[in-house]
This record gives structure tokens, C-alpha cells and sequence, in this order.
């Protein structure tokens, strides 16, 4: 049995890279290795360790050599992405250290070249979880129900969404808004008493969220940059219509899942004097675009846009699967294991 450390700085399903490190875990192990998860303060299961060199790293590359001596002794691939056209100065060093990138986004490619990495970089398309391949046909109800999501502060684009529904419908109770935060990320949303928008900040498990996105008829994604971008898709998977900004990691095969949100380029971050100037350029949403799709999206729902929602759920299923993603880092970590023995084998010789 071969052995692989996979280390990321949370397992926890709530995050991102908590979500992708625990499902990968799994299905690695479903393929016949020995799991090592190794989180930021050490093992993480507390299942039989059995040491071995390098691995897969997961998450920010400044996090890397938190990971241990084992991990950092041995050869490396990474898992990870960024959200805007530039890496911060920082994550060329640790990432050329590597001897392979995974990215889940095409895009990405060109931004990590573009920022200094030299290391060979490949793209491995993320999953969606099982809980969500569940698709509903929606049909056309009261309240039409619109959701997004208020995590992350500006950049995921719930102050975009909330703008446009407002524009679009007002006070209308035909109308509603769901938005979807968490209990650290709401200090910006106490102001609002629109009687047609609903904020729910308790934690949810994946159950919770498969119901909250079947009673909900549109996701609004109007995000302002995505390393790959998980709710949409979820969403998309469950038979809903998905509205995402067209850039950056929602841009992939977007046509196929959701519908695209136009946007403008603007500076990344520019509001954060620490970030300003240094992390490239990401999306600035069009908000009155916005709300006229969503005035057509619910006026047309029924002939034409919940057939397309579970045919997008169809694509989902299909090119979204943790199998799949695991299959390409599989691959990618044998690529890291052959050029090790490679340069072993030709040290050797030298000598």
C-alpha cells in the first residue's frame, strides 16, 4: 500500500479547502493509499501513521512549512488558486518549491505563470459534494425566491446581489432575497430591514444547505473573483438556476452550468491599503445588468429556465465529481514520484 500525506490547514467541510482536502483524502484512500491527513496543528484523525516524505499540499503556499519536516523534506505537489490576475509577492517562492500545481480553474494557468512560477502547473476541475447531486425541478411560486451568499465580506458579492434585487423588485413580497452568512462575516448586513429579504447566519450542514437551495429558485453569484467557486455549481447541481459573474474561476464552462453576469475590470482589493496595487485586477459586477436578468429570469422561469436548470444539474453531475478531480491529482502526484526517482537515478550515476 502506497502512503501519501495530504496536508491542508483545515479539514473542516464549512471551508473551501477544508471541503476539497477531506474529499480527496477519501477518495485517494478508496484508490488504495495509506491517508496521512495532516492538518495545521498536526495529524488530524488520529488514525495509524505511517511516515512518508512530501505530499499534497493544500491551501495559501506562505501556509507550506507549517505542514512539518517530513511533509517539507520530500517531494511536493500543491493544490491551490487565487482570486484575482496577480499572486500576492509572496507565493512564488514556496510554490516553485513544489515540484508540480494542481489548479481547479483554466485561468489560473496564465495568472500563476504570469506571477513568477516556473514549477509545471495543470488544471484538475474541483468537485461537488454527493449531498448536492440531488436535482428538483423548480417551477415558478410565491415568493420567487432569489439566494446568495454573505460570506467572505465585499468580494463574494452579496452587496452586489442585495443592490440588484433591490433595483429590480423593491419592497415587492412577491419577491425575496435569501441571504446565506455565517456567524463571523455579518457585522454588514445589520442594517438591513428590506421585509422582502431573509438573512441566516446559524452554521449549517450539508443537509441543511441541500433544503435551503431547494427552496430557493436563483442563486446570485454576482462574486468579484473566484479560485473556482463552489456554491454556484452546488447550487447548479441541484437543479436551480445559478447567475454568476462570467471571470475568473465561475467563468469555466459557464454556458454549460449557469448563466454569466457581465462585469467590468477593476482594481483588486483597492479598498485595502495593504492588498492596494499588488494583487492584479478582478471583477466589478454589473449590477443593472443584474437585475434585468433576474427581472427576465422570473418572468420566463417556467418556459424556459427551470428546463435549463436541470440540464445544467445534468453537466454537474457529469464534470463536477470528486472521482474525476482525485483521478487528475492521482496522475499528477505519480508525474512528482517519477521525475524524484528520475533525479535520484541520475545523481546516483554522476557520482
Amino acid at each position: 500500500m502506497n502512503t501519501i500525506n495530504v496536508a491542508c490547514p483545515t479539514f473542516k467541510t464549512a471551508e473551501s479547502y477544508g471541503r476539497l482536502a477531506g474529499e480527496i483524502a477519501t477518495y485517494l484512500a478508496s484508490m488504495g493509499y495509506h491517508v496521512n491527513r495532516i492538518g495545521g496543528a498536526g495529524l488530524v484523525d488520529g488514525s495509524r501513521f505511517i511516515p512518508a516524505m512530501g505530499g499534497l499540499v493544500m491551501g495559501y503556499p506562505t501556509l507550506f512549512q507549517g505542514f512539518g519536516g517530513l511533509v517539507n523534506a520530500g517531494p511536493k505537489l500543491a493544490l491551490t488558486m487565487f482570486e484575482s490576475t496577480q499572486l500576492p509577492p509572496n507565493w512564488a517562492e514556496p510554490l516553485n518549491a513544489c515540484k508540480r500545481i494542481v489548479v481547479p480553474a483554466r485561468w489560473l494557468v496564465d495568472v500563476f505563470r504570469q506571477s513568477g512560477v516556473e514549477t509545471p502547473v495543470e488544471v484538475a476541475p474541483l468537485g461537488i459534494s454527493s449531498t448536492f447531486m440531488v436535482p428538483k425541478l423548480r417551477r415558478f411560486t410565491t415568493p420567487f425566491t432569489f439566494l446568495t451568499i454573505g460570506d467572505r465580506g465585499y468580494r463574494k458579492g452579496w452587496w452586489h446581489a442585495l443592490r440588484a434585487f433591490t433595483n429590480a423588485f423593491g419592497k415587492d413580497m412577491r419577491y425575496r432575497l435569501i441571504i446565506k452568512a455565517r456567524g463571523g462575516h455579518t457585522t454588514a448586513l445589520a442594517g438591513i430591514s428590506n421585509p422582502n429579504v431573509e438573512i441566516i447566519t446559524d452554521e449549517y450542514t450539508d443537509a441543511q444547505m441541500l433544503e435551503l437551495y431547494h427552496r430557493s429558485h436563483v442563486m446570485l453569484f454576482p462574486s468579484c473573483a473566484e479560485g473556482f467557486g463552489f456554491p454556484p455549481r452546488e447550487f447548479a447541481a441541484t437543479g436551480g438556476v445559478a447567475l454568476a459573474t462570467g471571470f475568473g474561476g465561475t467563468a469555466d464552462d459557464i454556458e454549460q452550468w449557469g448563466i454569466p453576469i457581465p462585469y467590468t475590470l477593476t482594481e483588486a482589493w483597492e479598498n485595502h491599503d495593504e492588498w492596494k496595487d499588488h494583487l492584479g485586477l478582478w471583477a466589478d459586477p454589473d449590477v443593472d445588468a443584474l437585475a434585468d436578468l433576474m427581472h427576465h429570469v422570473a418572468a420566463h422561469f417556467d418556459d424556459a429556465y427551470a428546463g435549463f436548470g436541470l440540464r445544467a444539474a445534468g453537466y454537474c453531475l457529469s464534470h463536477y465529481t470528486w472521482k474525476r478531480c482525485t483521478q487528475i491529482i492521482d496522475r499528477a502526484w505519480k508525474k512528482v514520484l517519477d521525475d524524484a526517482s528520475n533525479t535520484r537515478r541520475e545523481t546516483a550515476l554522476s557520482a
